[in-house]
């Protein structure tokens, strides 16, 4: 599918159709092919870019927005990052270990090699790293994401395909700055370091099946008794528990020995 393109570099500057002249007079080439563009602004069409003389370039779009963020970002030097939410495997509610708030930094940089990663946005927050990925027409895949979980670098993407199509640069700046309905973590650090706690105040219990019931033995809170032993029901009782933190098909996690199920009496119980 062909998207018009809204932005064209001028002399290195990504400008939008708007601040440009008409036609070749605009003096723009494509982001991606380098190829040079004419400024359509008739009065019938939505104003737009297109290349002169050369077929469609597939990348433009995507490679226009990916330098649009990376300019918003060395402008504005701040972004409001979502909630940090750690979920559970199980029926158990996520905690929600960090709010939503504004971050400001020190420095952007774009498609810049880092070890073995190559982000499209990098940028530093208190001297650490954070990836800031554009997902346009594709999003992180398992290879990079392997490759951001192995260097532990915290990573938010952010979903711009609204953009696909001359995008008002106000709410370019709404989506990329200030907001957060368009952001998600797609790893986060904290959450993990919050995770590699759990053998801190959880017990892992087996899950032993008996006839066609899966039950752990001694569970902490006696959600059933069979001839004074405590056990419980791995689906009736385990999965819906608030103290289940993790939940697979040999073991769960629980931490009703220590009668944690909140994120301020983990906080509590570690400090």
């Amino acid at each position: 599918m062909h998207f018009q393109l809204p932005y064209g570099l001028h002399e290195g500057a990504l400008k939008h159709i708007s601040e440009v002249e008409r036609g070749l007079k605009c003096n723009c080439i494509c982001p991606a092919c380098e190829q040079p563009l004419i400024a359509r602004k008739g009065d019938k069409k939505m104003h737009h870019f297109a290349h002169y003389n050369s077929s469609e370039c597939e990348k433009a779009v995507e490679t226009a927005l990916h330098i649009a963020v990376k300019n918003l970002l060395e402008k504005y030097k701040k972004i409001v990052l979502p909630d940090v939410i750690l979920k559970f495997s199980s029926y158990k509610d996520p905690w929600v270990i960090a709010e939503e708030r504004l971050f400001e930094f020190e420095e952007v940089i774009i498609e810049n090699r880092f070890d073995s990663i190559v982000p499209d946005v990098l940028v530093y927050i208190n001297g650490r790293p954070l990836i800031i990925e554009v997902a346009v027409t594709h999003q992180i895949d398992d290879f990079k994401l392997a490759k951001i979980r192995k260097f532990d670098i915290s990573t938010i993407e952010i979903t711009l395909d609204r953009f696909k199509n001359l995008p008002v640069e106000t709410e370019l700046i709404e989506d990329v700055i200030y907001k957060t309905n368009t952001k998600h973590w797609a790893y986060n650090s904290f959450v993990e370091k919050v995770r590699s706690k759990f053998k801190l105040f959880t017990e892992r219990k087996s899950i032993i099946q008996r006839g066609f019931a899966y039950h752990v033995d001694y569970c902490p809170i006696k959600a059933r008794i069979w001839r004074g032993k405590p056990y419980a029901n791995v689906m009736d009782d385990c999965i819906h528990c608030s103290y289940c933190l993790h939940y697979e098909y040999n073991h769960i996690l629980c931490s009703g020995k220590t009668k944690i199920d909140s994120f301020q009496q983990f906080k509590d119980y570690i400090s």
